[in-house]
């Protein structure tokens, strides 16, 4: 597909972008480029290729949520222990 300067004109007028006239000739390449690159693409065989949002097949890892008593006791580091808590001083008025 071959672009032409009206083409990139109209494309930098709808997103409403200003172009130095000498960097015009760029974007028309590159944009041209692009656009041949997405045509090869889409000559692809895509047969029995099933679609996905991800480049390669991944599953969420996910265990389960077992309590495990921990070897180091909260108590011992807690300045103040209450209720199976740390007890902290208040600090918002009543």
């Amino acid at each position: 597909m071959s672009l032409t300067m009206k083409d990139l004109e109209q494309v930098l007028s709808l997103a409403n972008l200003d172009v130095e006239p000498h960097e015009k000739e760029i974007y028309l390449d590159q944009l041209t480029n692009i656009l041949e690159q997405m045509e090869t693409l889409g000559k692809l065989d895509l047969e029995g290729v099933k679609p996905s949002a991800y480049a390669c097949e991944h599953s969420t890892f996910l265990r389960e949520d077992i309590v495990k008593q921990s070897a180091v006791s909260l108590e011992k580091n807690a300045p103040e222990w209450e209720l199976n808590s740390f007890r902290v001083p208040k600090i918002l008025a009543d």
